[in-house]
């Protein structure tokens, strides 16, 4: 799924509104310094019981990450999913990811300014730090 909010946190560039009311998204212009912003990723995993039943939800904290151009490979008469890289690099002494658990999962998503970083602008994606600056929830 294509989220031009989230795209622009991952490599920058302007999201906007078309004539229409749907979105639009520019990409970062050949030779821009725009990178996007530094966020940290919460990734979900369900935990299951020996009935197959979800009993609780896992949840890793990967610190300091920032994404790649996206890649958008098209195809006549093919579906066209968006491929997403997302790389973390910790802080010296930050330890490389968290895990925690939680009973239910989050609905849509938020991108929300992480409290420590707020001066830098950086973002967090899927959590309920702070307030939010981005969000979708359906």
């Amino acid at each position: 799924m294509f989220i031009p909010d989230v795209v622009k946190i991952f490599q920058g560039g302007t999201v906007g509104d078309s004539s229409d009311g749907y979105p639009t998204y520019e990409p970062p212009a050949a030779g821009s310094t725009d990178k996007g912003e530094v966020f940290d990723l919460d990734c979900y995993s369900a935990v299951y019981d020996s009935s197959g039943q979800i009993v609780k939800y896992e949840l890793i904290t990967y610190p300091n990450c920032q994404g790649t151009p996206v890649a958008l490979n098209s195809e006549d008469d093919v579906f066209r999913l968006p491929e997403y890289t997302i790389n973390s690099a910790p802080k010296k002494g930050q330890p490389p990811y968290k895990i925690s658990y939680v009973d239910e999962l989050p609905t849509g998503f938020t991108a929300v300014a992480n409290e420590e970083d707020t001066k830098q602008n950086s973002s967090t994606v899927m959590s309920g730090r702070k307030s939010t600056e981005v969000s979708r929830l359906d």
